[in-house]
């Protein structure tokens, strides 16, 4: 039986010496569960508060994603089914071993369809299941693993040029599962705008159709189908977050209770840059400018679902911007590897994207004007798809500043900034450091970067090397704002 789940090295270190005295009756959070159904949720502590976690008066299950350098746990996803409204109380249990349940690991017939526009031909996509290894969330509750699918041809059997489903899937106790399908087109090779028809479905039922979808070069969109062993489909639980113990661990801002209360709305089509200024590079008072979203923070402060729900919304719009590139094995593309890559169309041939660049869509990204769009999401869900985005976005830094052979401005490989205007330096510096100090380890994680300011214009230099694939390691000094965010 392969035994998993045990404590670090450093966590049975400080047991055995006697430093840590457990108590499982001291309350850490108490969220409030608002619908009924499977819920995970994201938590932060701060260092030495508890060695695992457990949801009060319910069965649960806790992944601890981050782990503080005394091996207490740092970010975790607690993952339980509710099925009472009201407060929740999360306190410190006892780690104990689990074993794979391979009762959670089989799945219906989970199939994503892309029928092409052009050329009316028709691609399927299906995970494998039973899988043994490369759980991100593993234990008696849930099971959650990636699986990256190629679209297959009906015709001839050969996979799509440009289009890939990177398929992230949960097997839940009782029989519940759930597949995020994310269409990426997102590969450094030739390729351009795709038009498709996508369905998703389980065996001859179809249970998403989006009709007909132009997808630009370098985005990718996310889509979730839920169904049960009997193939209906069930909706998840949904929680408020409790947000103090974010705040004591120096994960999340702070914000004033003054900040103003109104629900956010508008349409948020697919591609689509939501109520984000779709020309990134615009100055100007926006309400995405800010150390977070000014939605975010009005999410945080009231609590309400709707406010809740519209900035998941937005953060799921980030994928719709031409900045995700990998290589052809799926790694992220790295300075490291290829020191001249730059995301420009003015880069030479092989050190630039190979697809067409003029085909990237109506959105035009921005180093000295990114928002933070899904820092604040990933820590309250401990989503995968949040965690991958805040990858993509941080690397995308390296890639888009600037590059060529005559002025070697990125030092190549160095990941010099000092090109950028010093707001691109601020805020990526900023971004960056949220995201390498609270990033959970992810088993796809191949690619890194090396970044660097130099103090010929910020007075001040930095030189790290961070992961740009979503691995954490670095601690840093609490950070906490208070008031409105602004433009």
């Amino acid at each position: 039986m392969l035994v998993l789940g045990l404590p670090p090295l450093p966590a049975l270190l400080f047991l055995s010496q006697g430093f840590y005295t457990m108590d499982t009756n001291k309350i850490l959070a108490t969220p409030t569960v608002t619908k009924l159904g499977w819920i995970t949720t994201g938590l932060a502590l701060a260092r030495g508060v508890a060695l695992d976690l457990q949801a009060s008066g319910v069965p649960s299950q806790t992944d601890v994603l981050l782990r503080w350098d005394d091996g207490s746990v740092k970010f975790a996803a607690v993952t339980f089914r509710a099925d009472a409204i009201g407060e929740v109380a999360i306190s410190e249990k006892a780690i104990s071993p689990y074993s794979i349940d391979r009762n959670l690991l089989k799945l219906p017939d989970f199939w994503a369809c892309v029928i092409e526009e052009k050329s009316g031909e028709r691609y399927y996509a299906r995970p494998a299941g039973e899988v043994l290894e490369g759980f991100r969330l593993q234990g008696p509750l849930v099971h959650e693993w990636r699986e990256v699918l190629p679209l297959l041809s009906v015709e001839n059997g050969l996979p799509h040029p440009w289009l890939t489903v990177v398929a992230d899937i949960h097997s839940y106790a009782a029989d519940k599962f759930s597949m995020s399908a994310i269409m990426e087109n997102c590969q450094d090779a030739v390729g351009g705008i795709v038009r498709y028809a996508l369905t998703l479905g389980v065996g001859e039922r179809t249970f998403l159709d989006l009709g007909t979808v132009s997808h630009p070069y370098l985005a990718r969109t996310r889509q979730t189908i839920r169904v049960d062993d009997s193939g209906a489909e069930w909706e998840p639980g949904f929680l408020i977050s409790d947000m103090q113990p974010f705040v004591t661990a120096g994960a999340l801002p702070e914000y004033s209770p003054d900040v103003a209360d109104w629900v956010d709305a508008g349409p948020s089509p697919l591609f689509s840059a939501g109520v984000l200024n779709p020309f990134m590079p615009d100055h100007g008072g926006r309400p995405e400018i800010a150390p977070y979203p000014d939605w975010a923070a009005r999410a945080l402060v009231h609590h309400h679902p709707e406010q809740l729900a519209f900035l998941f919304a937005q953060s799921d719009l980030s994928g719709s911007w031409p900045i995700h590139v990998r290589e052809a094995d799926g790694a992220m593309v790295s300075i490291d590897q290829r020191p001249n890559y730059w995301l420009d169309p003015r880069a030479e041939a092989g050190d630039k994207p190979a697809g067409n660049l003029t085909e990237t869509g109506p959105l035009t990204p921005d180093i000295a004007h990114q928002p933070s769009l899904a820092f604040i999401p990933y820590m309250l869900t401990a989503d995968r798809f949040y965690e991958e985005e805040m990858a993509f976005w941080a690397n995308y830094v390296l890639l888009a500043t600037f590059q060529d052979a005559m002025y070697n401005s990125r030092g190549g490989s160095q990941g010099l900034l000092h090109s950028n205007e010093l707001r691109g330096i601020g805020w990526c510096t900023s971004h960056r450091r949220s995201r390498t100090i609270w990033h959970g380890w992810m088993p796809t994680a191949r690619a890194w970067g090396r970044w660097a300011c130099s103090g010929t214009r910020s007075g001040w230099r930095v030189k790290t090397q961070i992961p740009t694939t979503g691995s954490g390691w670095r601690s840093g000094r609490r950070t906490t704002w208070r008031g409105p965010s602004s433009g």
